[in-house]
């Protein structure tokens, strides 16, 4: 578990440093947007238990969520209020026991990894979680949680609380 740590710790220092090329990948030339806070998927081969292992995530060349797709986020909580059409990317994501992994970015840059875990899944997993399956479309608020199924099984330190995303989503005017 200490290997996986400090595995965890090199991986995501290089990915701060040297960026993510996919995360700036682009197949048509066009003005660079300031992005701000985003949500990608990584490369469906990628399961969320190897994260940890890959030095090059591979994220699909568009965000899933970007700030257009939210109503709010509530920083005390780390609740994501999403708009309908957010909501509607979420729940069409083909969502197996063993979760879909994603990156967390701001302008572009990798902040944290974690997976989409849905609260059926019988396995457990020390990883940063969003579960869309509880989301109604009456409420459609979803938490960035540490762990399925609880904190317990966390074991890292929070990335959450990083001041690039707090940044990013008070410039958008989406923090609560």
């Amino acid at each position: 578990m200490i290997r996986q740590r400090a595995l965890i710790t090199v991986l995501t220092a290089a990915m701060l440093v040297t960026g993510c090329d996919a995360c700036t990948r682009s197949s048509t030339p066009t003005p660079e947007p300031t992005e701000g806070f985003a949500i990608y998927l990584t490369d469906p081969e990628i399961r969320p238990e190897n994260l940890v292992m890959q030095s090059h995530l591979g994220l699909a060349e568009q965000p899933l969520i970007t700030e257009a797709d939210l109503v709010q986020y509530d920083w005390a909580k780390h609740e994501l209020t999403f708009t309908v059409s957010g909501y509607e990317k979420l729940h069409a994501i083909k969502l197996p026991t063993s979760g879909v992994s994603f990156v967390v970015c701001v302008s572009k840059s990798p902040v944290y990894a974690g997976a989409f875990w849905p609260a059926y899944s019988s396995q457990s997993w020390d990883g940063i979680i969003i579960d869309p399956i509880l989301m109604t479309l009456d409420r459609p608020v979803a938490r960035i949680e540490l762990g399925y199924p609880g904190s317990s099984f966390y074991q890292g330190s929070d990335p959450r609380g990083d001041e690039r995303i707090k940044a990013a989503l008070e410039k958008a005017g989406k923090l609560k």
